[in-house]
């Protein structure tokens, strides 16, 4: 028989032990058909609906990382995120696309602890996706509606909000859309199809004939500066707002150009008519 000391020293071995091979179970990351768990935490990478959003899973950092750059990373027809390791030169790739084109752009979250893909799925819709900069926690939070591009994603300062500009071609719509991360709730903060659009070719009119009110739900956009405007043949152009930067959580820059419509089933951007304008989100009903 073992003395009292002796058995107390194993039992504290065994607990540590126990403990070591919890935190490993922890870690462990498995994959499903539509869905990824780390560390005991399930993320979705399915589409959740053709115009619809998901509540974002964003824990913090536990591990520290070196200071890196990521970018993108073509080979063939398929784009990966990767990560440069400035002190050790090596290169991890983080996130690899699933469709074979090169419609694809990445951006940073403001603590640098996140990337956001926007990326054209083979599905023909255009899904907006989150990675952490260790590579785990994959999920897609945003698909657009078919036919629809997305552009413009930007998070903001407190990472609440996911901002982004969604074209429809085929319908010759633009809107301005915020992703609530916590929620996964989507609104329309600014359409073309609103009475009131800013830089709507013509005044909206309503039933009846006459002018029809701005909504109360119409955030106010405040021009800048602008360019002079180059007539254009054809169909009256739709103005399109891209967003830019946040000024702070509740406002923004955004871009305005002018989409030409050659036909019905070929638009193209005009370069010749840009505004630089701010969006307060303040006067828009949460």
């Amino acid at each position: 028989m073992f003395p009292k000391s002796v058995r107390q020293s194993l039992a504290c071995f065994f607990l540590l032990l126990m403990a070591l091979l919890i935190t490993a179970c922890d870690y462990q990351v498995t994959r499903g058909a539509a869905g990824i768990v780390t560390m005991g935490v399930t993320t979705q990478t399915n589409c959740p609906g053709q115009g619809r959003g998901r509540a974002a899973v964003m824990p913090p950092l536990t591990i520290l990382e070196h200071p890196g750059v990521v970018y993108l990373w073509w080979y063939n027809t398929h784009a990966t995120v990767r990560k440069y390791d400035t002190l050790t030169g090596e290169n991890h790739d983080l996130f690899t696309t699933h469709s074979g084109n090169a419609n694809v752009t990445a951006n940073v979250s403001p603590d640098g602890h996140w990337i956001i893909i926007n990326e054209l799925t083979d599905a023909g819709v255009t899904a907006i996706e989150l990675v952490n900069v260790n590579g785990s926690y994959k999920q897609t939070v945003y698909c657009s509606q078919r036919n629809s591009s997305l552009s413009g994603v930007l998070l903001s300062p407190d990472q609440h909000s996911l901002i982004f500009n969604e074209q429809n071609q085929h319908k010759q719509t633009d809107t301005l859309n915020i992703l609530d991360m916590t929620t996964g709730k989507v609104r329309t903060v600014l359409s073309s199809l609103q009475p009131g659009y800013p830089g709507a070719p013509a005044p909206q009119q309503a039933v009846g004939g006459t002018p029809a009110q701005a909504s109360s739900q119409q955030p106010a956009v405040e021009p800048r500066y602008a360019s002079q405007f180059m007539p254009q043949p054809g169909l009256p152009p739709m103005k399109m707002y891209i967003p830019l930067k946040w000024i702070s959580n509740s406002s923004l820059y955004l871009m305005g150009t002018s989409m030409l419509p050659s036909s019905a089933q070929c638009p193209k951007i005009s370069t010749n008519y840009s505004i630089s304008t701010s969006l307060s989100l303040n006067s828009i009903r949460m």
